[in-house]
Order: structure tokens, then C-alpha cells, then sequence
């Protein structure tokens, strides 16, 4: 493991749009990598926003995209890759996903974006990526994005991220290194 690579890092988002976008860089700088992004965040936090915009960036219409609540997953097929849209809220146990299929969508030939991962920890492959979305207080429009890797794959991925969002003029908040 090589010490020093970025690993997590902070910004805020100033509209639902900004989000969307933020998702879109994020596609860009996944590669050809079938990740999981695991999402966390309460209701309205800009989950599904993000999640258009990873979506946008895979090729797919954004405007097809809508949260999985009530029917566990979408898939969408991008002219780049096949993304898949989970949502755990509503599981009681992670068993219920797992009965659903979901190593199914482990083969390599899916972007998986999983909304309240937290509920299906167990489940995530150990090379994830994880953004948590919070509401910025005074702030009803903006969000916070935190992302965190767990491997040099995922510090490569989350680097190049956020240089594509530097670019695009995102100030980012904070980030900390892999030790050890």
C-alpha cells in the first residue's frame, strides 16, 4: 500500500444541478473499473441527483433515472457501461438483496450505485467507493459530498475525481492521506 495517496476528500455542491454534475465527473473518472458506489445520506440528500449524473456520464438519458424505492433496482444501459441503480431503504436485511441477485451485478459489466448502503454493509465488495450526502445547515440548496476509498484503485479513481472537479472550479473542502 502507498503512503500518501489521497484517499477522501470533502466539497460542497450549491444545487441539485452542481450534484448532478459532480456525478458526471465522477463516471468520467471511473474507467473501465466496474465499481460500487456505495451511497449514504437521509432522504433528500442528493443521492438520486448524483446518481443522474453518473448516469448522464455512462451514456444513459438522465431524465430516465428515478429513485428505486419502491422496486429495489433500475438498470440502465449507457452507451459507455450498464449502470444499476439500487436502493436498500426499505430492505429489513441485507439477505433480502442478496436473494434479489445482487452478486449478479458483481460481474464486472455494471457500475452499481447503491443508495442507504449502510443497511447492506456486508454485501459491499471491499473495494468500493463511498459518498456520504448530507444537507449543508442555512443552506436548503447545497449538500455535502464526502468521498472515501479503500484501496489505491479507489485513491487513483477518487485522485482523478477530483481533479476533474478542481477543474470545473468545485473548491474541495479537505482530504487525507492512506497511512500505513
Amino acid at each position: 500500500m502507498k503512503i500518501g495517496i489521497p484517499v477522501d476528500f470533502c466539497f460542497r455542491s450549491p444545487s441539485p444541478e452542481h450534484t448532478a454534475e459532480a456525478g458526471l465527473r465522477l463516471a468520467q473518472a471511473l474507467g473501465d473499473v466496474p465499481w460500487v458506489l456505495a451511497l449514504q445520506g437521509e432522504l433528500g440528500a442528493g443521492k438520486t441527483a448524483f446518481v443522474r449524473g453518473v448516469a448522464a456520464g455512462l451514456g444513459v438519458d438522465s431524465a430516465a433515472v428515478a429513485s428505486p424505492t419502491f422496486v429495489l433496482a433500475h438498470e440502465y444501459r449507457g452507451t459507455e457501461k450498464a449502470l444499476v441503480h439500487l436502493d436498500a431503504y426499505r430492505i429489513e436485511d441485507s439477505s433480502e438483496l442478496e436473494l434479489a441477485g445482487f452478486d449478479d451485478y458483481l460481474d464486472g459489466r455494471w457500475i452499481v450505485a447503491v443508495e442507504w448502503s449502510e443497511k447492506v454493509a456486508d454485501l459491499l465488495p471491499d473495494d468500493h467507493l463511498s459518498l456520504a450526502f448530507s444537507r449543508a445547515p442555512g443552506h436548503p440548496q447545497t449538500r455535502t459530498i464526502v468521498a472515501r476509498a479503500r484501496s489505491n484503485a479507489g485513491a487513483a479513481t477518487l485522485r482523478a475525481w477530483r481533479e476533474a472537479l478542481k477543474t470545473s472550479g468545485v473548491a474541495i473542502q479537505g482530504e487525507s492521506s492512506l497511512a500505513g
